[in-house]
């Protein structure tokens, strides 16, 4: 799926280092505008149709979020990302999605005006400020903290990842001062699913297309 041909195409990040965990995440952000329609449809296909044992390969958890603001936790509802969709083996999803922008009304909830601002980048930076370094392992950091080089390092980040894909937004938020922000991409869908009884190059599918012509990605 993000193989050599389509690598410009997906961003590689860490959220989790738990062997049980989710936390390689493979975001896909699309660089033009697609139309409504067959044309228009993201194919995923994951895997290599090879029988995978259980305990090695659970399968895959997929999120639909805006480009700056996400964390794989289903709390984080609140800032418009999707609940985990779980992506079996052997299974295929198509998922018709919706976005719709929303701004709320100063004071209504504590939340961040700065259009620049991401809370993806904010929640980092805190797990980096906590370990005093940053894991280098896909991207280069640019965000001035020093590579990690210790394994009391690597446990303290994934600690602070594993507190924080598994406590509420109000927790998050009083923890690390990350909030939502004010004007949030909301991200509805609905899914159709079925079992892949034919035989195939790959472990699961995954279709996204736009509920409508309107929607811009």
């Amino acid at each position: 799926m993000a193989g050599p041909l389509f690598e410009k195409l997906w961003h590689r990040r860490l959220f989790d280092l738990d062997v049980w965990g989710s936390g390689h995440c493979l975001t896909y952000t699309p660089h033009q505008k697609y139309p409504s329609g067959r044309q228009g449809q993201l194919y995923a296909y994951m895997g290599n149709g090879e029988k995978t044992h259980y305990l090695s390969l659970k399968g895959y958890d997929i999120y639909l979020h805006s480009k700056k603001h996400f964390w794989p936790a289903d709390s984080l509802t609140t800032n418009g990302q999707t609940e985990h969709i779980e992506l079996g083996q052997h299974k295929s999803f198509t998922v018709t999605f919706e976005k719709i922008v929303e701004t709320r009304f100063p004071g209504s909830l504590q939340c961040n005006e700065d259009v620049e601002y991401s809370m993806t980048a904010c929640l980092t930076n805190y797990i980096y400020e906590q370990a005093g370094c940053a894991l280098d392992w896909f991207t280069n950091q640019t965000n001035g903290f020093p590579a990690c080089t210790n394994i009391s390092q690597v446990k303290n980040i994934a600690k602070t990842m594993f507190l924080l894909k598994s406590v509420s937004y109000p927790e998050i938020k009083d923890t690390t001062g990350c909030v939502v922000p004010c004007t949030r991409e909301v991200w509805k869908y609905t899914l159709e699913q079925e079992r892949i009884y034919w035989k195939t190059n790959w472990t699961s599918e995954f279709i996204l297309k736009a509920k409508s012509g309107r929607i811009e990605v």
